[in-house]
């Protein structure tokens, strides 16, 4: 059954959508997506019957390919990203137990960040593209607060160095702020949901980038990476467009990635001859995956539009 939408200002930059009661049928979020909507099927990879309106956003026509009729669905993955609290053989530095003790925690129970505990990540192995919350942050921003988000046709997974998986609901509106969203994400990984008690918003599970991939049910993958084959990306999306399809993106500074995506992607492409940031790459990626159709009949959405690799 169709639900109905309101829309909310999102301060002074544009607008979002929330759905009245949305995920009165979620149960646990460890549950798979279905492949057309947020909500969760009883089995995994299973999809609501066609078309599926239960996606909490606004008009989904620009969405629905003729060649085969139903939506279609992005799905953005930030690959092996460099998000963790702050690891068990460095909580007694005096760098990590030093901010801690400001904000009145433990060392343990705060957001590794390099920009905060340099000093300590020497001891660290892979110290040197560890502790990075702003790459997530960023991707994150230009993500959801993407035009093709707000239309219904992207969804975003964040996996983590350690084997976490963080789902982030379509609608959430993340703080700006950076010292915010780190508390946030140390929220999340203490409770494993944010907010700690009604609908999430964000859910953290363990798993794997293979079970992500089997779980988006995208008929292709991509991964983006400097060492990729040279692609034009306007041209190349163009003829994505009507098809579900996942595009892995790193979420590290610098290095490859640490999960075997070149086995699990159809494709390893770059779509610059220079490296570029983590959200440079997922802003390319989202804008020339949306359909000429919903370009040209659409009111520009008022807003905004992983440092990082394209690996």
């Amino acid at each position: 059954m169709a639900q109905s939408v309101k829309r909310f200002a999102v301060g002074n930059k544009g607008a979002g959508f929330r759905v009245p009661g949305a995920g009165s049928r979620r149960t646990t979020m460890a549950t798979p997506h279905c492949g057309r909507c947020d909500d969760f099927p009883s089995s995994p990879g299973t999809r609501h019957p066609a078309p599926c309106t239960r996606f909490p956003l606004t008009n989904r026509k620009a969405f629905i390919p003729q060649s085969h009729g139903q939506y279609t669905m992005l799905t953005l993955v930030l690959a092996d990203s460099e998000l963790e609290m702050v690891p068990a053989s460095i909580a007694g530095h005096p760098a990590c137990v030093s901010p801690a003790r400001k904000r009145g925690r433990q060392a343990s129970h705060t957001l590794l960040d390099s920009s905060v505990h340099h000093a300590a990540l020497g001891r660290l192995q892979d110290g040197d593209r560890r502790g990075r919350p702003d790459l997530v942050h960023f991707f994150l921003l230009a993500a959801l607060d993407s035009i093709l988000n707000i239309e219904g046709g992207l969804r975003v997974v964040v996996h983590t160095r350690n084997g976490e998986v963080i789902r982030i609901r379509p609608d959430t509106r993340l703080p700006k702020n950076q010292p915010r969203f780190c508390s946030l994400m140390e929220q999340l990984f203490l409770n494993g949901r944010v907010p700690p008690e009604g609908e999430p918003l964000m859910s953290m599970t363990k798993g794997s980038l293979e079970a992500i991939i089997k779980e988006t049910g995208a008929r292709e993958v991509g991964a983006l990476s400097p060492k990729g084959r040279p692609v034009e990306p306007r041209a190349y999306f163009a003829k994505k467009r009507g098809r579900d399809i996942a595009c892995i993106i790193g979420g590290f500074p610098d290095g490859d990635f640490t999960s075997p995506v070149n086995e699990l992607a159809d494709d390893v492409i770059s779509i610059a001859p220079h490296t570029l940031k983590v959200w440079t790459v997922a802003s390319e990626i989202v804008v020339n995956m949306r359909a000429k159709s919903a370009i040209g009949s659409r009111q520009p959405a008022a807003g905004t539009g992983a440092g990082g690799r394209q690996s």
